[in-house]
């Protein structure tokens, strides 16, 4: 595992998906910070002051935004990080934090605030602030992740239990809710759409992976139980394939339906795995704790195109680890052994004591002041 120290505690961390390792992350302090993985930082620019950082993305190659707890959106040139645009609630004596964004377009943005409000921004206006096109409050509990499906025009979020549905369409900034669905009497704390958008899985609070299928939104239609903690985030590998972090400090390599493990790939040691992002060609992992480390993991072992390393009777039980064209390597087998106690859970895959989420605890008293 490599490691980059920043100069304070890193919020979020995000790969660009089109040139080269480049990342950009957001700091507790309020600070976007652009790097070069072998070169070294970019640039730096305060986007909230006094505020932290709570989402950062590229959204055009030449651009990126981000969210804090100041409740503002902030659009930066990604070449020199001057501020071009920037909306939200300035000035307020109590701000709603914004907790989670996607991208629309290169010129619209989806925001999900610790209240439950999801609102589209655009920057196609010819004053230096952001335009909101769209609000819908129909969520009550803070959003905690965000993804948009664009053969349909769909924007999902989960907030507490319940995966909320939006319908978007542009140029106007239609938003409006499509579906709620049901209480899973479970947190739900990051989501990903895969099997080529019939599905969508979702980490939750009690470690279980909450799937739904399209279009049918009311309960979910799977549950794959075995973290033995939170799923905190969730990056998408293929159609078929995922991987999770959570708060034991492991990442770990997960196909969907069938249901399986494939093993531990990196880890984070006592603390949690709070974000992660692939790059561009899915063999760098950057991932981000409570801590001022961007940990960079290299899974070129999961494209490992040896057959000589297939199990004949793993391969006919549908077992590969990532696609017919990739597989889990023996390497990964191997260490994926020393962890199977982690992944134990009762038999019926619940835990008898629920719980809200609650912040991880930091060394520092002081640390979740004003995040």
């Amino acid at each position: 595992m490599e490691e980059v120290r920043v100069e304070h505690v890193v919020m979020d961390v995000v790969m660009h998906d089109n040139v080269d390792n480049v990342l950009a992350v957001g700091l507790v302090t309020g600070e976007v910070e652009v790097w070069d993985r072998v070169r070294g930082r970019r640039w730096g620019v305060t986007a909230h002051k006094g505020y932290a950082v709570r989402a950062v993305g590229f959204v055009a190659d030449n651009a990126l935004a981000s969210v804090g707890s100041d409740g503002r959106v902030v659009l930066l040139d990604g070449e020199r990080g001057n501020i071009k645009r920037s909306g939200g609630e300035s000035g307020v004596h109590e701000p709603v934090p914004i907790n989670a964004m996607v991208a629309l377009s290169d010129t619209v943005l989806a925001t999900g605030s610790d209240n439950g409000v999801v609102q589209l921004w655009d920057w196609r206006s010819p004053s230096s602030a952001l335009s909101i096109r769209g609000t819908v409050a129909e969520q009550e509990d803070y959003i905690a992740d965000m993804k948009a499906e664009f053969d349909h025009r769909k924007l999902l979020a989960v907030a507490g239990g319940f995966l909320g549905v939006y319908d978007w369409a542009m140029p106007r900034g239609h938003l409006s809710l499509h579906a709620l669905s049901d209480d899973v009497e479970d947190e739900l704390l990051s989501l990903s759409i895969v099997k080529s958008g019939k599905k969508v899985v979702c980490g939750s609070m009690e470690g279980v992976l909450q799937i739904f299928s399209w279009d049918e939104w009311g309960d979910v239609s799977d549950r794959f139980p075995g973290h033995p903690k939170s799923v905190e985030c969730v990056v998408k590998v293929d159609e078929d394939t995922i991987l999770t972090g959570s708060s034991d400090g492991l990442i770990r390599l997960v196909q969907i339906l069938p249901n399986t493990f494939g093993g531990v790939v990196a880890e984070h040691g006592a603390l949690p795995v709070e974000r992660m992002s692939l790059d561009a060609k899915h063999k760098i992992l950057a991932s981000c704790s409570h801590d001022n480390l961007i940990r960079f993991h290299d899974l070129s072992i999961l494209q490992d195109d040896s057959d000589s390393d297939i199990d004949p009777e793993e391969e006919s039980r549908g077992q590969r680890g990532i696609s017919s064209s990739t597989h889990i390597s023996k390497g990964m087998k191997e260490r994926a052994a020393t962890r199977n106690s982690s992944l134990r859970v009762p038999q019926d895959g619940r835990r008898s004591n629920k719980r809200r989420r609650k912040p991880t605890v930091a060394s520092d008293p002081d640390f979740f002041d004003g995040l």
